[in-house]
């Protein structure tokens, strides 16, 4: 769990920088605010919580992780098409 975190976390960090620096509009915003919770979220992380912690903090972490996934994609693909901004970060 920690490591699949950790690789999604930096996956949101490059994808954060890159898809800020085409514009701040609504859906940009929306996705700065899910990374943002995610790595927060993931942060509460710890194997020594109770069991009901835990599964709060999982579901959390799908819920916004999961989500900035998502946004990270769309943005990516509407950016592009909207710009024709070159993808020279992320896969």
């Amino acid at each position: 769990m920690k490591l699949t975190v950790a690789i999604l976390m930096i996956a949101v960090g490059l994808a954060t920088s890159s898809i800020a620096a085409a514009g701040e509009n609504a859906d940009v915003q929306g996705f700065i605010r899910y990374a943002d919770t995610c790595q927060h979220v993931a942060g509460e992380w710890d194997s020594e919580l109770a069991e009901s912690d835990r599964t709060r903090i999982q579901r959390s972490v799908m819920k916004y992780c999961g989500g900035a996934q998502a946004q990270s994609k769309a943005l990516k693909k509407s950016t592009k098409q909207s710009r024709g901004v070159k993808d020279d970060c992320c896969a």
